[in-house]
């Protein structure tokens, strides 16, 4: 299509719309008194009473602390950065706007109750920096005067809550599971927002990598685990799958809450031995929501047992080749969860031979043996500089060589590492053939 055809397309839709507000405003303003009254009439019998209002923060964190503002049914986790904060900071300080924050009262409830409907991101935000001590006190102060906007629609039911705030996050990217979870009944939607936001998913949270807040992995993964304990098996994990099993084993789910929740201390136990590096590779929604199923169907299995697990197919920045090869392309299908769960369920029961604790002393003397020369296999196809190899595949080359003694590993290793290095360096690999 022509630059030319594409910009007559862009004014014709700016004309078309431009003509259709044209129109819209001719019909307001040709309405007759009596239409005017008739539909302030059938308005008032359908909508909810609301108000709107400004609020500075201080005022707002006074009503989050005595609890008369709530996180509502269908909210996310946190999941703004430091520059993001700074980005608000700056808005605050030049006076701007940030939009308005959406709040609902609830039927059953007092009015002086609101629940957050939009906003979660901003307002957070706003009370992190108000406690900032990075910030100048004159910083803070700005922020804990700054007047927010706030609309309150009162007096409704925890549908009508959850279908505003899908109406507010149309076209928002807000992840599936959280859309999916919002149309369920009220008592099931909380008993998943109890076991997502126990305290061992909100700090685990911190120290996973970005996915694992973003697309709501703590929710996907206490989902599975109710699903494991009400006796359901290992299957896909897309949203509506998950969604679709919980009601049909609503009742299932709600009678063994508890064994759920033990489930979410067994993963707590196991992850408080495991490092920071293998926490961050590990903690998704991917490995966990498999893996709590064999935790459940295994209960015998001892956390150990799991530890160890955990850092052999995580020990290197790629996941062991077994499990990368289910975890890739539709990871989330039946098919590739089941593959998972039958990788993960043969290493627990033959785990592959443990090497003894890392001997620091013995690696550094490998790589100083090693230093200056290139290193190849048998028939020569694939020469490396030693420095050219980074620090953790020269471990994996260490274990293979001076503390397993398998040559075969070894030489994979190398072969490995060579492919990885041409497809990085091509033309380095070109030359090296000539």
């Amino acid at each position: 299509m022509s630059e030319e055809i594409v910009n007559q397309n862009s004014e014709q839709e700016k004309t078309d719309v431009e003509s259709m507000l044209m129109d819209a405003a001719e019909n307001a303003v040709t309405q007759s008194d009596e239409e005017k009254k008739e539909q302030e009439i059938k308005l008032g019998d359908s909508l909810h009473e609301s108000h709107t209002d400004r609020r500075a923060i201080s005022s707002i964190l006074r009503k989050y602390k005595d609890g008369t503002i709530k996180l509502p049914l269908a909210q996310r986790m946190y999941v703004w950065n430091e520059k993001q904060r700074k980005s608000l900071l700056r808005t605050a300080k030049k006076g701007y706007g940030c939009g308005c924050l959406s709040l609902a009262t609830h039927e059953g409830d007092s009015d002086e109750v609101s629940y957050l409907v939009d906003g979660q991101q901003r307002l957070i935000s706003m009370m992190m920096l108000s406690n900032d001590q990075t910030l100048t006190s004159e910083e803070r102060k700005i922020v804990l005067n700054y007047q927010m906007p706030i609309v309150i629609v009162y007096q409704l039911s925890w549908e009508e809550i959850s279908e505003w705030f899908l109406a507010i996050n149309s076209g928002v990217p807000v992840a599936s599971v959280i859309k999916e979870r919002s149309k369920l009944p009220v008592k099931l939607n909380n008993l998943i927002l109890n076991i997502s936001r126990n305290e061992f998913f909100q700090s685990i949270g911190e120290k996973a990598n970005a996915t694992f807040r973003k697309s709501q992995h703590h929710e996907i993964i206490a989902e599975n685990i109710l699903l494991a304990n009400a006796g359901v098996k290992v299957g896909s994990i897309k949203a509506k799958e998950i969604f679709k099993k919980l009601r049909e084993n609503e009742a299932d789910v709600y009678s063994n809450t508890e064994k759920a929740n033990l489930i979410v201390e067994r993963l707590k136990n196991i992850y408080k031995e495991l490092p920071d590096d293998i926490i961050k590779r590990s903690m998704n929604a991917t490995f966990i929501s498999v893996l709590v199923y064999i935790m459940h169907d295994y209960p015998e299995i001892k956390e150990q047992s799991y530890v160890d697990l955990v850092k052999y197919v995580f020990a290197n920045k790629r996941a062991i080749k077994a499990y990368t090869i289910a975890s890739g392309r539709d990871s989330s299908s039946e098919y590739n969860c089941k593959q998972r769960y039958d990788i993960l369920l043969n290493l627990l029961n033959n785990p592959p031979k443990q090497q003894s604790a890392f001997d620091e002393d013995a690696y550094h003397t490998f790589v100083q043996r090693n230093n200056g020369k290139v290193i190849n296999t048998n028939d020569c196809d694939h020469p490396i500089d030693f420095e050219d190899i980074e620090e953790e595949d020269r471990k994996r080359l260490y274990i293979a060589c001076d503390v397993e003694k398998d040559h075969h590993k070894y030489e994979d290793i190398i072969v490995e590492v060579y492919n990885r290095l041409c497809d990085e360096h091509p033309d380095e690999a070109d030359n090296s053939v000539a």
